[in-house]
């Protein structure tokens, strides 16, 4: 708004006296000349050059001839002060630009205008306008100390390379039990499943009966192929371990009697588990090495396993033995299972 007033009080000062000269007030002056408005002829007038203009545009460019001459710089886009008759005009600007700056060689009005009002005024301080200098930007206090960052979430471990340990005894029972052995089921009595059964006499709940004289055979013939077995940890089997004010257990190890062991007979005629894949909730946490004999074997965690309510264990069997396949008896055996491990 600023730069406007300035650019009017300039034209209105440089263009009036050129017509307050005659009497007529109307657009036609006698100028002795060709169109008025389009160039003037300086021996025109009357008087002594008041506003006399040379052949140039009157909008476009006035060559100096009187007291309100202007330089043949163009009106409105530059005006020489240092011309005839305007050296002691009170409004004499350079050659730069009235619209986008001007450069005073008289000091009569001396704007300071840099680049135009719009980019910024060199009037010798920050802020010609008076708004106020833009506030710095706060930094925070370096003595405030900073929240600390939040942990990143631990990466699940890789699966744990296992080898079954055997014992030295070989399990032998009169009356075919395998006796008192606490185990974790005696905490969580957990469900087992299996992928198929031979039939009831051969269920997977004869996994965990304490018996020699019973297993659990699969159904299909394919030697141990696709089988598996799945322990179920719900809720509802870990009221003892709510009494113990614990909510979940510590699986250290997996004990199992591999293959028929009613005797020597029924053991030899089915395969045995040779190497498994561990699972807990569909994500492998180990693969085991089983050895081939009647006793106990123990398959230890490096790192123990903690199984909480809802979850489910899978035991899948990857090979057996014996390696090579017999025609009348491909399916596969185990006596007894057992979790070892505590409460938590």
């Amino acid at each position: 708004m600023i730069k406007k007033i300035f650019v009017s009080v300039a034209v209105l000062v440089l263009i009036v006296p050129v017509f307050a000269v005659d009497d007529d007030m109307s657009w036609m002056m006698d100028m002795g000349a060709d169109d008025p408005l389009a160039s003037a002829d300086s021996g025109g007038l009357p008087g002594e050059g008041a506003a006399g203009f040379s052949d140039d545009d009157l909008l476009f460019g006035a060559e100096p001839g009187g007291a309100a001459g202007a330089a043949e710089d163009d009106l409105f886009f530059g005006m020489d002060a240092g011309t005839t008759g305007a050296a002691t005009a009170p409004s004499g600007f350079g050659d730069d630009d009235l619209l986008f700056g001007a450069a005073p060689e008289t000091g009569a009005d001396d704007f300071g205008m840099d680049f135009g009002m719009d980019m910024g005024m060199d009037a010798g301080a920050d802020d010609p306008f008076g708004f106020g200098a833009a506030p710095a930007p706060e930094l925070p206090d370096p003595a405030t100390p900073r929240p600390a960052a939040k942990p990143a979430a631990p990466k699940p471990a890789g699966p744990m390379y296992l080898s079954a340990v055997p014992e030295t005894n070989i399990v032998y029972s009169k009356s075919n039990s395998i006796g008192q052995i606490r185990t974790l089921r005696d905490l969580v009595p957990f469900g087992i499943i299996a992928t198929s059964n031979l039939d009831d006499e051969h269920a997977a709940s004869n996994l965990v009966d304490g018996r020699l004289d019973t297993a659990w055979v699969e159904r299909r013939m394919t030697g141990g192929e696709g089988e598996a077995l799945t322990l179920d940890f719900s809720e509802y089997y870990f009221a003892r371990v709510y009494e113990r004010k614990a909510r979940a257990v510590k699986v250290e190890s997996i004990r199992l009697l591999s293959g028929y062991h009613k005797d020597r007979e029924q053991w030899n005629e089915f395969f045995r588990p040779k190497k498994v894949r561990i699972k807990l909730n569909n994500r492998t946490i180990a693969y085991a090495d089983l050895s081939d004999n009647m006793n106990w074997q123990t398959v230890k965690f490096t790192r123990p396993v903690t199984v909480r309510p809802g979850d489910k264990m899978r035991i899948e069997f990857l090979e057996v033995f014996p390696e090579i396949r017999r025609e009348n008896d491909a399916r596969i055996a185990i006596t007894q299972i057992a979790l070892m491990g505590k409460a938590e």
